[in-house]
């Protein structure tokens, strides 16, 4: 039997009560299927049914959401290593991680985010950034950097490197529509009159892939291609905000899924919440979702 592990992220955010929200939606056969790992005392306050749910419990100390205290930071973190630790052993076959504050992992680690900490665990090269909705799938071609960064990073290898990651996600979801690539300069270069890496670098490399078969086309003006979202099976972005400002406005309870890893990740497309923690006003959908495509990607893989 295949299973997941949960990370309850950082306790003193809505991690623990949407993972418990979202586990209270699922049905019984797919909760015997999951491992919950991280703070029992804060997963306790939203899911009461301790002994209906296998949970790894990585004490925080005395929880409250009184204040803030880094041993909930030092818990997520350990919470995280515990759950490669049995993707390495075999034990489960992917991880489903809940949110975490940068700042205050960056206290305990050089912590960049998820995807980066991922990467160095299981020693891969490269990882990709792709979120899935039902109205719009995204990649990332460029992540989390500086925007005064991202025209040095869009090189040829780069974005043939995506446009692959790209193909190799739909071929795994089914989906035989074109790949679409966004522009970077505004009306994507207007032929190399606005900036000329569309001209030089990205052209050049949409036309080496489609010769060889592969169905991507652009790039196109990031301020139309997204009303034409449906005719694609996913859409590369340029940089963080070009895309996911349009994909949470669209679907904010989309699924991010780290691709390149050899086991299944995804998260929720949500950060902490720390203004609403211990509320229950947190919304699950997101998470839920999250579950659902790491137990597709985990059953068909």
């Amino acid at each position: 039997m295949i299973k997941l592990a949960i990370t309850l992220g950082d306790p003193f955010g809505i991690g623990p009560e949407v993972v418990a929200k979202a586990i209270s939606l699922l049905p019984k056969r797919l909760r015997k299927r999951l491992v919950v790992i991280g703070c029992k005392a804060a997963f306790k306050l939203f899911f009461p049914e301790l002994d209906s749910i296998e949970i790894i419990d990585i004490p925080c100390g005395k929880f409250s959401f009184d204040r803030y205290r880094i041993s909930y930071a030092r818990s997520a973190l350990a919470a995280l290593e515990e759950a490669v630790s049995l993707c390495k052993s075999g034990q489960v076959k992917g991880i489903v991680t809940a949110p975490v504050s940068k700042e205050k992992m960056a206290r305990l680690c050089k912590f960049t985010g998820h995807t980066e900490y991922l990467q160095a665990a299981f020693s891969v090269d490269r990882l990709e950034m792709i979120f899935a909705s039902r109205s719009l799938n995204l990649l990332l071609v460029t992540r989390h950097i500086p925007i005064s960064e991202v025209p040095a990073s869009i090189t040829r290898s780069r974005m043939r490197e995506a446009i692959l990651t790209a193909a190799d996600f739909c071929c795994a979801m089914n989906d035989n529509r074109p790949i679409g690539v966004c522009g970077l300069n505004p009306h994507a270069g207007e032929g190399g009159m606005i900036g000329r890496e569309e001209k030089e670098i990205i052209v050049p490399v949409i036309r080496m892939l489609r010769n060889k078969g592969i169905d991507v086309r652009g790039p196109f003006p990031a301020d139309t291609i997204f009303r034409y979202r449906r005719n694609f099976s996913i859409i590369l972005s340029l940089y963080h905000d070009q895309g996911l400002a349009v994909l949470k406005t669209l679907n904010p309870f989309s699924v991010n899924v780290t691709w390149g890893l050899p086991v299944v990740r995804t998260s929720p497309c949500h950060g902490t919440a720390f203004d609403i923690r211990g509320q229950g006003k947190a919304d699950p959908r997101s998470m839920l979702a999250s579950i659902r495509m790491a137990f597709r990607l985990a059953d068909d893989g």
